[in-house]
C-alpha cells in the first residue's frame, strides 16, 4: 500500500503557481541592466557584513542610546506604515480567503 499526497487543483506537480510568478520576476529583474546594477551592489553590501574587518574605531557611551533609539524609530516607523497600509491589507485577506473558500465549494461534491 502507498501513500499518495493529496494534490489541489490549482498546485501543479512542480509547485505553487504564486512560486512560478516569483521566479519569472526574479529572472526578468536579473536580465534588465538596472536589475543586475541593484543585485550586484546588495551583493557588495552584504559582502562587507559577511567579511568583516577589523575598524580600529572608539565607541562612546551615547552609541548605545543612539542605536536603541534608531530601533525604536524603525519600529515605530514599521507601525505607521502597516496602520497606513491596514485596509488594503485587511482587503486582500478577504478577497483571498473568500476566493479559497469559493474553491474548496466548487471542489467538494
Amino acid at each position: 500500500m502507498s501513500i499518495r499526497p493529496a494534490v489541489r487543483d490549482d498546485v501543479t506537480a512542480a509547485g505553487d503557481p504564486d512560486n512560478f510568478r516569483l521566479m519569472r520576476f526574479l529572472i526578468v529583474l536579473l536580465m534588465s541592466p538596472a536589475g543586475r546594477r541593484s543585485f550586484t551592489l546588495l551583493l557588495l553590501g552584504l559582502s562587507c557584513f559577511l567579511w568583516p574587518q577589523e575598524a580600529h574605531a572608539y565607541l562612546d557611551p551615547g552609541s548605545g542610546s543612539s542605536f536603541f533609539q534608531l530601533l525604536i524609530a524603525m519600529l515605530l516607523g514599521g507601525l505607521f506604515m502597516l496602520k497606513l497600509s491596514w485596509q488594503r491589507i485587511k482587503t486582500r485577506f478577504k478577497e483571498t480567503m473568500a476566493r479559497k473558500r469559493k474553491q474548496d465549494q466548487h471542489a467538494e461534491p
